[in-house]
Order: structure tokens, then sequence, then C-alpha cells
């Protein structure tokens, strides 16, 4: 089993590119022959809906109901909600759901302990 690497594209900051650097960035792995899973964290759904899924909000499943199912304890199956996109990129897709206060906690969170176990301050408005 090869280690799994884990980069997060993070900022508070609109229009700083993170959408096209993610989805640049992870297409680009999937072509090289990297496993690549991408993870949308935003509400608006940028990342999805960049990557083809334009009605976000009508998909079955999206990161949103992987937070729910943890918060209520409910198992989540390894490969639920990932779609397969074209160019052999997996997604995680996001919903307008995650901008409920539950879904915005986790979404916090998330990106604290990304920032912390790359050992970047919470501060840092950089690449990760």
């Amino acid at each position: 089993m090869h280690p799994c690497k884990v980069i997060a594209v993070a900022s508070q900051k609109g229009g700083v590119d993170k959408t096209a650097t993610t989805a640049a960035l992870g297409t680009g792995l999937a072509r090289a022959g990297n496993k690549t899973l991408l993870i949308g964290l935003d509400a608006q759904s940028n990342l999805t809906m960049s990557l083809g899924y334009q009605t976000p909000d009508d998909l079955p499943f999206t990161i949103a109901d992987i937070m729910g199912k943890v918060i209520e304890y409910v198992p989540v199956c390894p490969s639920e909600g990932i779609l397969e996109h074209s160019s052999g990129v997996h997604l995680i897709p996001s919903s307008i759901q995650l901008s409920q206060p539950k879904c915005e906690i986790i979404t916090v969170v998330t990106l604290v302990i990304c920032r912390q176990s790359s050992g970047m301050s919470t501060k840092s408005r950089c690449f990760i």
C-alpha cells in the first residue's frame, strides 16, 4: 500500500483561483497515473460544477451527506458518493447543503486540522 498524500487548496479570499488550481492539479495527477480524489467543500459547488456537474444540488449524495452521517455516528461506506470524472479524477461533490451551520463548523475544523497537520499556521493564506 502506498502512502496517501493530502493536498489542501484553501483561502478565505475569493477569486484567487482555488477551484482552477484544484481541478488542474487533480486532473494532472490523475493523468500521471495517481489515484486522485477531489473533495468540494464550498457551498457554491464551484469545483463540482467545473467538473461538469451543473446541478450539484440535485445530486443524490454529497460531502454534506457524509458530514451528516459522521455527526449522527452513522457508518459511511468508503466509496459512497464518489463520482468518477472522464479525466480519471474522482470527486466527492459539494452542494448548497454545506451552508447549514453543522456543515460550516465541520468544514472549518477540517481546514484547521489540514493546516495544523502540515505544520502551517491557521492564519496562513497560502497553498497547503
